[in-house]
């Protein structure tokens, strides 16, 4: 089970230092990247999200992406179905 240290440190070089995005994470003890994920990607960014703000996150978008602008912040914009009255895409 993950520690509150461990969560920090993850949080911490993924988020604020953006490790992944820049090729300095480590998986198995070798480096990745975000461009060495040769898999579908589907990035959702929300209107009032703190923790990673819609523009942020665009950033990320390119040709090969599926890039989708949700209503609310990350619980509700993620959660919540389509047809929810206060909720939009």
């Amino acid at each position: 089970m993950p520690t509150a240290v461990s969560f920090c440190r993850y949080l911490r070089r993924l988020y604020m230092c953006n490790d992944l995005a820049e090729g300095r994470s480590r998986v198995g003890g070798r480096p990745a990247a975000l461009a060495d994920i040769g898999v579908s990607r589907f990035i959702s960014g929300t209107v009032r999200d703190h923790a990673a703000p819609c523009l942020s996150v665009y950033k990320v978008s390119d040709p090969e992406l599926t890039f989708v602008l949700t209503s609310g912040g990350c619980n509700a914009g993620v959660v919540s179905e389509p047809e929810h009255a206060r909720r939009s895409f």
